[in-house]
């Protein structure tokens, strides 16, 4: 088959829709308007195709391009996911990956962030680092990702209204580029630069996890080792206990069903500074505040275990339970049929259906 003219060189660490967006610029097209005319059977923008595209549509764009699968696997999620070690999972929520909501062509959440000195430079082009949950800064430039318009705050559509060539919002025109230079604490860009070195380890070994990674060191204290697997998966579950039980973050969004992966960047970048603080500190500095906010071994397995084994060794050092444990009151059922058989007189049973009618209705207690 033919291949298509102008495909544009991939970018070292371009995700799979800068890809497409840049070769329909080359085209002068939208991205919609490319992807329906090369491949009318298979749906881009209706889904996440950086995180679900599947086997089928890379085999398509390989044959339309004459760029290699695996090239576009690398442009992919994929590899990224198996880096963490996380379960990969398709539909819903990915453990590790940024959610950008798709609904009806819409994208609802803040899941495709962007650096704007990054679009200042040329060509303008997507990574694939910067759809992590752990990223909130560019390594380059070392400036606060954005996850939205810095003017109506409308989430960055890169594929609507050439978003992501212009470096303009799809929503109200304003430009993308220039503004804030806030930079993140030298804490959270230590502790960054450290996962984002485990990541590029386990993706340049081909690994299919980080099981086989050397160790990595946390805290002050000496020989304090741990595999790069469960470092992972313990710094994933502290920013979801620091993101509904830290303080740091403010008290607007402060409520017990703040989900980690769905803050904004400043807020995760809060959120990671207040964790780095704790592993370089650990295990004291997070006894302390666990100690001071209350928390518990057995609300925190049961909220957010389980946990790996350096997390694990430092909890037994807090109280295992503040109170009863899984205490629950029998909730006795009272049916028509139960009460006809205990008042076998009617005029009792009257009496007492209108005293449960009367309590059900809060009329009295």
């Amino acid at each position: 088959m033919k291949h298509i003219a102008h495909v544009p060189k991939v970018k070292p660490g371009e995700s799979l829709t800068s890809l497409l967006l840049r070769l329909a610029k080359n085209h002068s097209a939208s991205g919609h308007e490319l992807c329906t005319l090369l491949w009318p059977q298979h749906q881009f923008w209706t889904r996440d195709i950086d995180r679900t595209v599947s086997d089928a549509q890379l085999e398509a764009i390989a044959r339309i391009t004459g760029l290699t699968k695996e090239v576009l696997v690398k442009a992919t999620l994929r590899n990224m996911v198996r880096a963490t070690g996380f379960k990969e999972r398709i539909p819903g929520y990915q453990r590790g990956i940024l959610p950008v909501g798709i609904y009806h062509r819409v994208r609802r959440r803040f899941g495709q962030q962007y650096c704007w000195m990054c679009l200042d430079e040329k060509p303008a082009y997507l990574r694939v680092q910067w759809r992590l949950e752990f990223m909130v800064a560019c390594p380059k430039h070392g400036i606060l990702l954005r996850d939205s318009c810095p003017e109506c705050d409308a989430p960055f559509i890169p594929h609507r209204k050439h978003a992501l060539t212009t470096a303009k919002c799809h929503s109200c025109g304003a430009l993308l580029r220039g503004g804030d230079q806030d930079r993140p604490s030298k804490l959270t860009e230590d502790l960054q630069s450290r996962i984002l070195a485990i990541l590029d380890g386990a993706i340049r070994g081909a690994q299919e996890s980080v099981d086989q990674l050397p160790p990595t060191r946390i805290g002050a204290m000496p020989g304090l080792e741990i595999e790069a697997q469960d470092f992972l998966d313990g710094v994933h579950r502290l920013c979801r206990l620091a993101a509904r039980a830290t303080d740091a973050l403010p008290k607007p969004i402060i409520h017990n069903r703040v989900v980690w992966a769905f803050l904004r960047t400043k807020d995760r970048a809060i959120v990671l500074d207040r964790v780095a603080s704790w592993i370089d500190g650990w295990p004291n500095s997070w006894i302390s505040w666990a100690t001071n906010r209350g928390l518990s071994q057995h609300y925190l397995t049961d909220e957010y275990g389980p946990w790996p084994d350096w997390i694990t060794t430092a909890m037994t050092q807090i109280p295992y339970s503040l109170g009863p444990v899984n205490f629950k009151h029998k909730r006795v059922r009272i049916t028509w049929a139960s009460l006809r058989k205990a008042h076998r007189n009617v005029a009792s049973y009257r009496q007492a259906r209108a005293k449960l009618l009367l309590g059900r209705s809060g009329l009295t207690r």
